[in-house]
C-alpha cells in the first residue's frame, strides 16, 4: 500500500519535473525569439542608417566630382 503511494508521488514528481523542464524550454524559446526580433530590429535600423550615410557620402562624392 505504502509502495503504491510512493510510486504515485514519484510519478507526480516526474510529471512536475517534465512540466518545469518544458516551461524552462518555452522560456528559453521566448527569450531567443525576443533576442532574434531585437537583432532584426537593430539590423534594420543600422541598415537604414548605413544607407542614409552612404547616400550622404554619395552626394558628397557627386558634389566633389562636379
Amino acid at each position: 500500500m505504502n509502495f503504491g503511494i510512493t510510486k504515485k508521488k514519484r510519478l507526480l514528481y516526474c510529471d512536475l519535473n517534465v512540466t518545469s523542464l518544458n516551461h524552462r524550454n518555452n522560456l528559453m524559446h521566448q527569450k531567443s525569439l525576443y533576442y532574434y526580433y531585437f537583432l532584426l530590429f537593430l539590423f534594420s535600423t543600422l541598415h537604414i542608417q548605413a544607407q542614409h550615410v552612404f547616400c550622404l557620402f554619395g552626394s558628397w562624392l557627386g558634389g566633389l566630382s562636379i
